[in-house]
């Protein structure tokens, strides 16, 4: 074998072995019901889960460029609903409606009392609205929806991208959310989060 076919082949090999290791810096959140699991970059993303176990991420310090990001994600049994009859409901805009309802909601705890008065005084208040549609599309192989809202919250005004995909008979949703200047850069960031997503991990 020549220097040069050598070289190629050690180099290639060099290459495999990186991509099959997994990084020092990949950890795995599992769902405490063995739905599913994602995996995530710890130098990125500070993960904690909430009483009932679900997914909540946020920007590391340091990380995000004074950006505000985060993502949670979260499950709902199909149970007597087909997925054809969720797809459905998603597509006829009940699934969006449904999250601008608790998107008003959050922004109403949030903005209560004297400070709602002078958020809804300044021109920056934005109120919780659609920007687009669920549209289907393919992450690494898997098919999800993907629609995008954007509402102020007290003095920010966030982008917020929501991801459902349907496995292991339930409804996943990943809603990621960043400050509104910042989303083009994190919508690549979110993508690959979410393209992590395996179903039926072992609690």
């Amino acid at each position: 074998m020549s220097y040069g076919l050598f070289s190629r082949v050690s180099a290639t090999a060099a290459v495999l072995l990186a991509l099959s290791v997994p990084s020092a810096f990949t950890a795995e959140y599992r769902d405490p019901g063995g739905t599913y699991a994602l995996s995530y970059d710890q130098r990125r993303w500070s993960v904690t889960t909430d009483k009932d176990g679900d997914f909540a991420a946020e920007c590391r310090d340091g990380a995000c460029n004074d950006a505000i990001v985060g993502c949670t994600a979260g499950k709902q049994p199909l149970e007597s609903i087909s997925e054809a009859e969720l797809v459905a409901h998603i597509d006829n805009g009940g699934l969006a409606r449904a999250q601008l309802a608790g998107l008003v909601r959050g922004k109403a705890r949030a903005e209560k009392g004297l400070f709602a008065r002078i958020v809804r005084f300044v021109s920056t208040d934005v109120a919780p609205h659609l920007v687009q549609p669920y549209t289907e599309r393919q992450l690494a192989g898997r098919s999800f929806r993907q629609a995008e809202f954007r509402s102020s919250l007290l003095t920010e005004t966030l982008r917020y991208v929501s991801y459902v995909t349907v496995g292991a008979d339930h409804l996943i949703t990943i809603m990621c959310y960043v400050s509104e200047e910042s989303a083009d850069d994190w919508r690549p960031r979110f993508e690959a989060l979410v393209a992590t997503i395996h179903m039926s991990a072992a609690p």
